[in-house]
């Protein structure tokens, strides 16, 4: 039985886009009528994906505040926008007392996750105040990507992430805008488009025009290795090589990517067409392109890779198994091992800066590791202050790291009564481009065994 999720083994999540025709009804009551209603339709939804079991739901590029915001004067265009808390503050909008103005959509988007317990992913326009005399709710940063305009805000094209208890985990700000001139485009590192599922997935995101360029999704894709993408669009098709699922499944095929696109349906303007496009997977593609659908909501599995850290499986058979795990700068690592005993280990990649002396020094490095720990939870690894096991040894195993070049390689191999483990029961070897760590038996009571490498060049 495997322990926790592996990285690089299959993974099956259930996803579901929404094709969605939204409310954009004009009252006395102005924009927070639109927004509000907007955002309990797509709760309606979620209510009934999670009666089929699904995991993460996308809702369309504009679906909060509707396509007739173009059109419309200051005053009105601010009715429409919301405030959206930065995602380092890990807060849950729907317990929040705040006064609803411009935040009530995201507070209903936060509770129908609680209440649903699924990821939710919808596009809004955000207001982002950078005056110290502005409306301020969230207690934000102020926000200082450029020259504060007169008004004391900025306006974005946002995506807004929910996991499964109502908490806001991450905030992307559209990059490439198409004939949007009431947003500023977002200049937050492409890093801020990725957010993690308890599922094991890594996804990152995209607004509409931005498939069509490098940032964020292909970088991401590129320097991370994420395999799962989520878009969220109001696309103008084009004949004859710009239609919607023409362009979307060419993306996914060629990034090798799931991607799960939901689409603002408006076929008038040339708007329609949702789907779950399967390049990383020999799945059939799920997805509608029809004038006449209206909203609809699409629901499958998705199969995928894991991208968290490696949970190995234990056992005393003498199979031998094999893992991989990658992360950024190219990075992988890849172990052909024997099931262990009854002990959790996982396998770490990771290259980066790694913080040192409480914050005051940043260095840059790679890290190929198999790491003990206590229990299932990946933060109990290498934490030998939770209590030790009983004894036990770590098979016999092989373990690759593909460096960088120009990076200095060191092995490391610990035992968990904090002792060096003999050079001798293990061997350092080169082969092509790869760096190996392997034994001819078993190691005792592992704490870790593998490679810290330094990127000297790279450190800040």
């Amino acid at each position: 039985e495997d322990i926790g999720i592996r990285a690089g083994a299959p993974v099956t999540y259930k996803g579901a886009v929404l094709e969605y025709e939204p409310y954009s009804v004009w009252t006395e009551a102005g924009g927070e009528l639109i927004t509000k209603e907007n955002a309990l339709i797509i709760a309606q939804y979620a209510m009934e994906a999670k009666e089929l079991g699904v995991d993460i739901l996308v809702a369309p590029e504009y679906s909060i505040q509707s396509m007739d915001m173009q059109v419309l004067n200051s005053t009105l265009l601010f009715s429409l926008m919301q405030y959206v808390p930065d995602p380092v503050l890990n807060f849950i909008p729907c317990n929040d007392p705040t006064d609803p103005l411009n935040v009530e959509a995201v507070r209903t988007l936060s509770c129908a996750a609680l209440e649903n317990e699924m990821y939710i992913v919808a596009d809004l326009a955000e207001v982002s105040p950078c005056s110290p005399t502005s409306r301020n709710p969230f207690n934000n940063a102020l926000d200082i990507s450029e020259e504060c305009p007169p008004s004391g805000q900025f306006y974005y094209n946002t995506q807004v992430v929910f996991d499964r208890d109502g908490v806001l985990i991450a905030r992307y700000r559209k990059k490439n805008l198409f004939l949007e001139w009431q947003f500023t485009p977002g200049t937050d590192p492409n890093e801020m488009a990725i957010f993690t599922t308890d599922f094991g997935v890594t996804f990152t995101l995209q607004v509409c025009f931005d498939i069509a360029y490098f940032n964020p999704g292909v970088s991401n894709i590129v320097n991370y290795g994420i395999k799962d993408v989520i878009m969220s669009t109001a696309w103008v098709d084009m004949l004859p090589y710009h239609t919607a699922p023409a362009v979307q499944n060419a993306w996914s095929r060629g990034n090798g990517v799931n991607l799960l696109v939901s689409g603002y349906h408006y076929p008038e303007r040339a708007k329609l067409g949702s789907g779950i496009y399967r390049g990383a997977s020999d799945l059939a593609n799920v997805y509608i392109f029809d004038p006449e659908s209206g909203s609809r909501l699409l629901v499958s599995d998705v199969s995928t890779v894991a991208t968290v850290d490696v949970h190995l499986t234990p056992g005393d058979t003498t199979e031998i198994l094999n893992a991989e795990a990658c992360h950024q700068d190219g990075l992988c690592c890849k172990l052909n091992y024997q099931p262990t005993g009854i002990l959790n280990y996982s396998l770490v990649a990771y290259s980066g800066p790694v913080i040192k002396g409480w914050g005051e020094y940043s260095i840059y490095a790679q890290v190929c590791s198999i790491l003990w720990c206590a229990g299932d939870d990946i933060n109990t690894c290498g934490h030998i202050d939770l209590g030790l096991p009983d004894s036990d040894s770590f098979s016999m195993f092989s373990l690759s790291g593909n460096f960088a070049q120009g990076v200095y390689v060191y092995s490391t191999v610990f035992q968990r009564n904090l002792t060096l483990i003999d050079n001798n029961l293990y061997n350092i070897s080169q082969q092509n481009t790869e760096t190996i760590i392997s034994t001819n038996g078993s190691l005792p009571d592992l704490l870790t065994a593998g490679f810290y490498a330094r990127w000297y060049e790279r450190d800040p």
